[in-house]
C-alpha cells in the first residue's frame, strides 16, 4: 500500500482514521523537515525515500529548490496490522545559495525563518544534509542557522 504525492505548500496533516472494505487502519503522520546548503542533496534523499522523483534536482551546487515543497510517502506498519505511516517530507531551499542561484540567501534566510514562525504543528524530524566528506565553513554557518 505505497502512495505518494507531491505539494508546493507543506500544509500540517492531522492524523486520521480511514475504513475500507470493514477494516480499519489507522494513520500516523510523521512530518520531516530536510535542511542544509545549497547543492547538498537535499532533494535527492527525498526522492529516493518517497522512491520517485517528486522533487527536482540538479548535479550543480546552484539550487533547484525556489520554495518549500513536500513529498508524501505512506508504508505498512510490518509489527502492527491496521497501521498506516504516513511520511510528509518537507524540502526546504538552501541558504548559502551562490549569487546566480535560485534564491538569494537573504531571500532563503527570510523564508525559511517564515516558514518555521508560520508553522503550528511542527516536526517530528529534522535531517540536516551536508555534501559527502566534507565540512566547511559554509555547512557550519548553516547548521548553526538552523539549530
Amino acid at each position: 500500500m505505497e502512495t505518494t504525492s507531491t505539494t508546493e505548500s507543506p500544509a500540517p496533516a492531522e492524523p486520521t482514521t480511514i475504513t475500507t472494505n470493514h477494516n480499519t487502519n489507522q494513520r500516523r503522520h510523521h512530518r520531516i523537515l530536510v535542511i542544509g546548503s545549497t547543492g547538498a542533496g537535499k532533494s535527492t534523499l527525498i526522492n529516493a525515500l518517497v522512491g520517485h522523483e517528486a522533487m527536482d534536482t540538479s548535479s550543480d551546487a546552484i539550487g533547484c529548490t525556489g520554495s518549500y515543497a513536500t513529498a508524501t510517502t505512506e508504508r505498512p506498519d510490518p509489527n502492527e496490522p491496521g497501521i498506516v505511516h504516513q511520511y510528509e517530507f518537507i524540502d526546504t531551499v538552501g541558504v548559502n545559495e551562490p549569487t546566480e542561484g535560485t534564491v538569494s540567501r537573504t531571500a532563503a534566510l527570510k523564508m525559511f525563518f517564515q516558514f518555521l514562525k508560520d508553522n503550528k504543528v511542527g516536526f517530528n524530524l529534522i535531517i540536516f544534509c551536508t555534501r559527502e566528506g566534507r565540512v566547511t565553513e559554509e555547512s557550519t554557518t548553516t547548521y548553526e542557522i538552523n539549530v
